[in-house]
């Protein structure tokens, strides 16, 4: 073994490919086949059951219909007061039995007959003052010993009784006597043949039924086995015997159906070795197909292991060229297979190392560039504020109010907003920038809107990240109160207070609203400038995913925006 191991090892890589290619194409070939061949032996096997059971339900339903109609047609006698009246009355002259025999009995038989085509005959077996009449009345002595009547336990209900040697099926049940203690019995007979003509159509192939009542007497039989075949024609005991040994199965499909009406049951089946013969004609057209699949596998396992050889060794090549530091080279290939894949990914790793190499000189240089940024961020601000400075006491030397209100609020807005290059500001450095670039826009746009700010003053002095509520605010005003359509003019309301462990703010305009198209991804999809997806994702690295904003909005009528952050002393 290990001698085939080193040999194996050893071998040149195309050479492994054909072996393995024939290796692994032959078993599943193999096993293929086999599993076809006992797939579709099942999946016959499974279809004939389905069919059994469609074809025994339907046959069931059918004759479950017919025994109903019957079963009608004696409950129209049973409960029908004249005709039972008529039996048991005491009669004294023959033309009140005449009556009887006219409108009572007669006409009632006659009547049924005509609805129901599958009935015989219909008798009336009585000891009541009644003479016989044809075969429509007859004295109860004629059954007074006949099998079948033990069969009617109970008055005034309906029993199927079926001769099977002699093919013939009667209905029969114990009439009321009205308290004249007459026995009536009333007995209708049916066709045989016309009432179970339809299983022997069931299936055009060969099969056999088998009807049983309750106590497992045989109703009816029937199978169309050829000569050939006939070995497998059950009799009712052998059926039943294999039924309660569970043997039935290994050799036969079968399914059986109940019947309610009649407490009968019905057992169709078919031999599994007949239904499964079209499974081993399969057998042959498999083997067939696995020495063609052997002969191809043969050739194709060649092509491929040339086809696959190639282009390795020739990535190979190129590795060695980068390996020797020529970071140059790329690799052109026209698969989209494993191997150009590989031959990809190889393109896109050279291209990274190269981008990496790049990125390393350009973070040199911008690290260089934002210090350079700091340091002009720190002269910057304070050369800004002494500006502001000097307009103010110029204009307020010069009576100009409205410009020194200006240049007083630009300093609270910028002084807060830089805040010395910090993110951490106290709740009030954070309310005046708010305040101030509110009242920034109100001198810019005279008239445009009315601004209410309500803030508690116990939450002034935490802690907050800086630059959060400010762009809410710029985002009502620009976005929504500038651009409101409705009648008046705009309300800007921001409030501040603490809840429970939390510090809410709320920003609410009465503008144009915001469709909901935009408004269900406004904290997820960027915008212009600093959106509400930037302030959205600092609360969340600051805060965690518990806390951050809300929208709720509504066209023509107004936003509301809840900024959530917890309480940070």
């Amino acid at each position: 073994m290990k001698n085939i191991n080193k040999w194996f090892k050893n071998l040149g890589f195309g050479s492994k490919i054909t072996i393995i290619c024939i290796l692994v194409g032959l078993i599943p070939v193999i096993l293929i086949g086999s599993f076809s061949y006992y797939q579709m032996r099942n999946l016959l096997i499974t279809r004939e059951k389905e069919n059994l059971n469609t074809a025994l339900t339907q046959a069931m339903d059918n004759m479950n219909y017919k025994m109903e109609v019957n079963l009608n047609s004696m409950n129209y006698l049973i409960w029908n007061t004249p005709f039972v009246n008529a039996l048991n009355q005491d009669y004294k002259r023959n033309i009140d039995m005449f009556l009887a025999y006219r409108d009572a009995i007669d006409n009632q038989l006659l009547t049924v007959r005509n609805l129901n085509r599958d009935i015989v005959s219909f008798t009336v077996y009585t000891n009541g003052s009644l003479y016989p009449h044809g075969n429509n009345l007859r004295p109860f002595r004629d059954i007074e010993s006949a099998e079948w009547l033990t069969a009617l336990p109970r008055p005034l209900t309906t029993y199927a009784i079926v001769n099977y040697p002699e093919h013939t099926i009667r209905f029969a049940a114990r009439l009321n006597d009205n308290g004249t203690g007459n026995t009536n019995i009333l007995s209708m007979t049916t066709n045989y043949k016309k009432t179970f003509s339809k299983l022997s159509s069931l299936l055009k192939k060969e099969y056999g039924l088998i009807i049983t009542d309750s106590n497992n007497k045989t109703i009816y039989t029937y199978d169309n086995y050829n000569e050939t075949n006939y070995n497998y024609r059950l009799s009712p005991d052998k059926l039943l015997k294999s039924l309660q040994n569970d043997t039935l199965k290994t050799q036969y499909i079968y399914y059986s159906s109940h019947m309610e009406s009649t407490d009968w049951t019905a057992y169709i089946y078919r031999p599994i070795r007949i239904v499964s013969a079209a499974a081993r004609n399969l057998s042959v057209l498999v083997f067939i197909v696995i020495i063609i699949s052997v002969t191809i596998l043969l050739f194709i396992s060649f092509k491929l292991s040339r086809i696959t050889v190639q282009p390795l060794v020739k990535l190979s090549g190129y590795m060695k060229k980068v390996e020797n530091g020529d970071l140059s080279v790329a690799m052109t290939y026209d698969r989209t297979d494993e191997i150009g894949e590989l031959i990809k990914h190889f393109n896109i790793m050279i291209l990274r190392l190269n981008q990496m190499i790049d990125e390393v000189y350009k973070s040199t240089i911008s690290k260089q560039q934002y210090e350079m940024k700091a340091l002009q961020a720190q002269i910057n601000p304070h050369f800004f504020y002494n500006s502001l400075s000097l307009i103010n006491g110029k204009a307020i030397l010069s009576g100009q109010n409205d410009i020194s209100q200006m240049a007083q609020l630009l300093s609270t807005f910028y002084r807060t907003t830089l805040n010395n290059g910090k993110n951490r500001i106290t709740v009030k450095g954070e309310w005046d920038n708010t305040v101030s670039y509110i009242k920034i826009q109100q001198l810019m746009h005279p008239g445009s809107f009315e601004a209410v700010l309500d803030i508690e003053e116990s939450i002034l002095a935490f802690q907050m990240i800086n630059l959060i509520l400010q762009p809410l605010v710029e985002n009502a005003i620009i976005h929504g109160i500038s651009h409101k359509e409705t009648p008046g003019s705009g309300t800007l309301t921001v409030t501040g207070k603490k809840i429970d462990a939390a510090i809410v703010f709320t920003v609410k305009d009465n503008g144009c609203g915001i469709p909901d198209e935009i408004l269900q991804n406004i904290t997820a999809k960027a915008s212009k400038g600093y959106g509400v997806q930037n302030v959205q994702r600092r609360i969340n690295l600051a805060y965690g995913d518990n806390y951050g904003i809300t929208y709720i909005s509504k066209i023509h009528v107004g936003t509301k925006v809840t900024l959530r952050i917890p309480v940070e002393l």
